[in-house]
C-alpha cells in the first residue's frame, strides 16, 4: 500500500523508516561532559551517552566551537553507551579562552553507519595547566624564591617554559624556569634580579606546540 500526495508515491515502508529514525535521533545525547565541565589537555575524560546500541560503532570527534579540531577515536568503538578517552588522546592544543565562549570546547558522536544520528555534548573548558598558585594579587620579590603550581599532570614529557608577560608592554618578556618532569605539578624559581619594576602576567606555554599557552593573573615584581 502506498500514500500519495501532491508530490506522487511515497511508500509507507519509506515512511516508517524515516520515522524512526528521526526518533532514535532525537533521543540520540551526550550527557557527559555536562555544561561547564573543566577538561584538561592530555588527561582521560569520561563520555555518556544515551541510546546505547551494541550492535553499532561509534565515532568521537573533538570540537573548538564550531571547527573540527581532531577525531579521538581513530577505530570505532562499540555503541555501549559510555566510553573513557584514554590518557594523551585530548591533544595538546590552545586552551579556552575565558573570554570568549566560542573557543570552549565540544565533543560530536557519531553512530557509524547510513543515517547514523549524531549529537555534540554540552560546551566545556579545556585548560591547559590550571595553573592555581599564585593566586590573586602577589608581590614578587627579586632575588628571592617564589613557587608555581598547577592542576594538570598528564602531559607526559612536553617540556613547559614559564614566563612573565608585561601587562601595559606585552613585548616585555622575563623568562622565569622551564619544567620537564612529567610528575611534576610545582616548582620553585629565583625571580630574576634584572626585571624591571611592575605587573606581569604568568604565562606557561608547552615548547614546540603552537597556541599552547595559559595565562594566569598579573603579579608585581
Amino acid at each position: 500500500m502506498v500514500f500519495t500526495n501532491s508530490c506522487g508515491a511515497v511508500p509507507v515502508l519509506l515512511l516508517s523508516a524515516f520515522f524512526a529514525l528521526f526518533a532514535s535521533a532525537q533521543g540520540f545525547e551526550v550527557t557527559f561532559p555536562p555544561a561547564d565541565h573543566t577538561v584538561y589537555v592530555a588527561q582521560p575524560l569520561a563520555v555518556a551517552w544515551t541510546e546505547p546500541n551494541e550492535a553499532q560503532k561509534l565515532l568521537i570527534h573533538l570540537y573548538r566551537g564550531d571547527t573540527l579540531v581532531s577525531l579521538l577515536t581513530p577505530t570505532p568503538i562499540t555503541n555501549d553507551g559510555s566510553y573513557t578517552i584514554p590518557i594523551g588522546k585530548i591533544p595538546i592544543v590552545a586552551p579556552t579562552d575565558e573570554a570568549d565562549a566560542d573557543t570552549r570546547y565540544r565533543l560530536r558522536l557519531t553512530v557509524e553507519g547510513a543515517g547514523g544520528a549524531t549529537a555534540f555534548s554540552a560546551p566545556f573548558t579545556l585548560k591547559l595547566l590550571g595553573i592555581t598558585l599564585p593566586t590573586g594579587d602577589v608581590e614578587w620579590v627579586k632575588g628571592a624564591d617564589a613557587e608555581i603550581a598547577w592542576a594538570n599532570s598528564f602531559l607526559g614529557d612536553q617540556v613547559i617554559s614559564f614566563a612573565l608577560i608585561g601587562v601595559e608592554d606585552a613585548s616585555t618578556v622575563v623568562p622565569l624556569t622551564t619544567v620537564g618532569d612529567e610528575t611534576k605539578t610545582d616548582t620553585t624559581f629565583t625571580v630574576p634580579s634584572g626585571a624591571a619594576n611592575g605587573i606581569y602576567h604568568l604565562r606557561a606555554s608547552v615548547v614546540g606546540v603552537e597556541g599552547a599557552e595559559e595565562v594566569a593573573a598579573g603579579r608585581t615584581v
